[in-house]
């Protein structure tokens, strides 16, 4: 029982097949509730189970003796959606609202994977492209599945235009990019969640600085950013100019021996 009440999260874990682990994560590792696999029709199902009005064939994880022992549901391509559904239904009426459910996306690259969209399921997303073009659009069309963006992890070289300011992309609660290139989502300027991580290049040294101190204004007037509760930049091969920064943002000394206000803030 002190087992179960811990569960506070499911996770529909996928990679660029598509086919999802459903597991429980601990700090130790994942605890694998269901696989969601492609019916190889070289192998004969062990069961059958009745969710929802739909009948689902089962077979039962048998790499080896050691191996974590879960069942793996088997769909076709034509009724794909609708066992995510079954599967995802079954799972919220045992756990109800006393956990979040998370779908992440811990590979995406170029093509556009196929998301369905699941009751109370938030969307997180590694998206991590090399040798093509990102195109915003296409990202956006993966976005817009989604009413609560959770967390996006972007790592790109090549972006085809930008985002809207308007973009569900700017939304997201939490958002880790790399900017090596001066042709990525500007989030110093369009950013309304809470919490961002940023990783910058040679190429966006000299923007930075001008950048980050029209952000800290934007934030310190109230006109923007009102949801942020940490901001982390790095900066690569770069020395930031500590003073021009300081003065541009209207940075005052406070006296050592004066009591400084203390701010408690959410973990990251």
């Amino acid at each position: 029982m002190a087992r179960f009440k811990a569960i506070n999260t499911i996770v529909y874990g996928c990679s660029t097949t598509n086919q999802p682990y459903v597991y429980i994560p601990y700090k130790r590792g994942n605890d694998i509730i269901i696989r969601i696999m492609k019916n190889d029709k070289n192998k004969n199902c062990d069961f059958q189970l009745d969710l929802y009005g739909k009948i689902i064939d089962f077979r039962l994880n048998k790499e080896n003796e050691q191996s974590q022992s879960y069942p793996i549901a088997l769909f076709y391509l034509s009724e794909k959606r609708t066992v995510y559904e079954c599967i995802h239904n079954y799972i919220f009426d045992f756990f109800g609202n006393a956990v979040e459910y998370y779908w992440k996306e811990d590979d995406y690259r170029c093509d556009l994977p196929i998301i369905p969209k699941l009751k109370n399921v938030s969307f997180c997303a590694k998206v991590h492209i090399r040798g093509c073009r990102a195109d915003p659009e296409n990202l956006e069309t993966i976005f817009s599945q989604y009413p609560v963006l959770k967390a996006i992890q972007i790592d790109t070289d090549m972006f085809k235009g930008t985002f809207s300011p308007e973009s569900k992309f700017y939304q997201t609660e939490s958002i880790e990019s790399e900017q090596f290139k001066h042709n990525i989502p500007d989030i110093l300027s369009h950013f309304q969640g809470r919490q961002a991580f940023i990783q910058c290049g040679k190429d966006r040294n000299n923007m930075l600085v001008s950048d980050l101190i029209k952000f800290v204004n934007r934030w310190k007037s109230g006109e923007a950013f009102q949801n942020l509760e940490y901001l982390r930049i790095q900066v690569a091969l770069f020395e930031i100019p500590q003073n021009n920064i300081m003065n541009g943002v209207g940075a005052k000394y406070v006296e050592t021996t004066k009591i400084t206000p203390k701010h408690s803030l959410p973990r990251v």
